[in-house]
């Protein structure tokens, strides 16, 4: 199995990195939030060939034609918008 994040590295104050190998279907992320929001987290698997294999006509919750809904990563604590100490977010 193939594991490619297609966004590496801090984008707008988010990060996604493979966080151990990929073990029986099993890929261990890291999701890192450090901003103002919270962030919807979606996943695509693909074949190979680029075919994407989480299409679907029907999508069910929080679901797309196209992405499964995996869950939502929470925001950094706030006090008047300012970060409130060292903080780690995760799902």
């Amino acid at each position: 199995m193939n594991v490619s994040i297609q966004n590496e590295g801090l984008l707008f104050g988010t990060y996604t990195a493979a966080n151990g190998p990929a073990s029986g279907g099993t890929v261990p992320l890291k999701l890192y939030n450090n901003y103002v929001r919270w962030v919807s987290v979606f996943v695509q698997y693909l074949k190979a060939d680029g075919t994407n294999l989480s299409t679907t006509d029907t999508p069910s919750g929080l679901d797309t034609p196209y992405a499964h809904f995996l869950g939502l990563l929470p925001q950094v604590f706030t006090v008047l918008a300012y970060r409130y100490g060292i903080q780690t977010r995760s799902m």
